[in-house]
């Protein structure tokens, strides 16, 4: 395997995250894209141009853009989409009105539901490079199956991904036992936080099982970011 920065990255991950490291991956991989969106690409025709065949973010991607806070940058970039859909309900209005003009807006619609959300892509392109590297670090790397062993392991999304992904039947059960052994202890931690919940229980402190309801919605989920 070429060890390369996005190897190296996969690695690091690994061994640091605390939930699914594929959705941190691709969480960060969406930051990036969108940070590098905001400050030099607002402004560039081609993307703007883009965003109008795509009808502009798919629902998830619009929020995550949201959420980043760049004001004045999504402004400039939504003036279009916003003025697409004016458009829009403009042709709709006149198509009322005239058949003709109605079936052209719908065959200009169809061309345009081909573009998809340009987030999206560049989700599936970062997706893929991760899986490129954990699909022969988990069958030959000893260093990526150890980090990955000592990972809280993969959301169910990614790990049907994951399986859907790879072929061969013994990473396939290497990546079932491992996330059975994950959800054993997740279901433990679950047991423990609700057991302490109870009033009799109530004087002993709270460990790492602190946070498991909210873990387990995203292990059987994936990071609302993603997916």
């Amino acid at each position: 395997m070429d060890k390369n920065i996005t190897y190296y990255t996969v690695l690091e991950t690994l061994k640091s995250a605390k939930e699914c490291p594929l959705c941190y991956l691709e969480a960060d991989a969406m930051h990036a894209y969108f940070d590098s969106i905001l400050y030099e690409s607002v402004n560039d025709p081609k993307l703007r141009s883009e965003l109008v065949r795509s009808k502009g973010y798919c629902h998830r991607h619009a929020y995550f853009l949201n959420d980043m806070q760049d004001c004045l940058g999504i402004a400039i970039m939504y003036q279009d989409q916003v003025q697409l859909f004016k458009d829009l309900l403009t042709k709709k209005a006149l198509a009322i009105r005239d058949r003709t003009s109605e079936q052209t807006s719908e065959r200009t619609s169809e061309r345009n539901d081909k573009y998809i959300c340009p987030a999206c892509r560049s989700q599936a392109e970062a997706r893929q490079r991760y899986l490129a590297i954990l699909m022969e670090g988990l069958a030959t790397l000893p260093e990526i199956q150890a980090s990955y062993e000592t990972s809280p392991g993969f959301c169910m999304p990614h790990l049907a991904i994951l399986l859907e992904t790879i072929k061969d039947p013994a990473i396939q059960n290497y990546l079932y036992a491992t996330e059975e052994r994950n959800l054993t202890g997740l279901w433990k931690e679950l047991q423990e936080f609700i057991r302490k919940n109870d009033y009799r229980y109530s004087n002993e402190p709270f460990g790492k099982e602190r946070d498991s309801w909210s873990r387990a919605i995203k292990k059987l989920n994936g990071n609302k970011a993603v997916f």
